[in-house]
């Protein structure tokens, strides 16, 4: 069975939507902090992050061209969510992480006895100047950076 020019055109906006939405949602799904990461795994991550403007230029412009050359119908035959979806991720420059992470700018400290955290919980120590604090692991994951003052000195908390 040979394929039209529209099935043709149509096979090829399906698989750069799928591609569209592998390409973002991938790292971010690697990204995860309550996620165990392989090695290849964050490999083909970086690397998807690294050329993922070449990849929404030429999903965009894939689906532009495929979606020009099959307007007539495009809307009848249901390719209009798949070109919009191409279009808003192969032409969008949203940086994502910073939507995602939210800096904590002013923390809050309890007691070591009265935090509530397991006695085996994760945490970053520090010392400056005599003055000591620990970040538990678990937020700081979310958060990847706490702004703090500790001793006199601005420090940042990072995980």
């Amino acid at each position: 069975m040979e394929l039209t020019r529209n099935q043709w055109l149509t096979a090829i906006l399906t698989v750069a939507a799928a591609v569209a939405v592998f390409s973002s949602a991938f790292p971010l799904f690697v990204n995860n902090p309550f996620h165990v990461q392989g090695e290849r795994e964050l490999q083909l991550a970086l690397w998807t992050v690294r050329q993922q403007v070449w990849i929404e230029y030429i999903l965009g412009g894939t689906a532009l061209v495929a979606l020009r050359l099959l307007w007539r119908g495009a809307a009848r035959r249901g390719l209009m969510p798949a070109t919009v979806i191409i279009a808003a991720i192969g032409l969008n420059h949203v940086d994502i992480y910073s939507l995602l992470f939210h800096r904590m700018d002013r923390p809050e400290f309890d007691d070591a006895a009265q935090s509530g955290l397991a006695k085996q919980a994760k945490v970053l120590g520090v010392r400056v100047n005599g003055a000591a604090r620990a970040y538990p692991v678990l937020p700081l994951a979310y958060h990847h950076v706490v702004n703090d003052r500790l001793g006199g000195v601005p420090l940042a908390a990072t995980w």
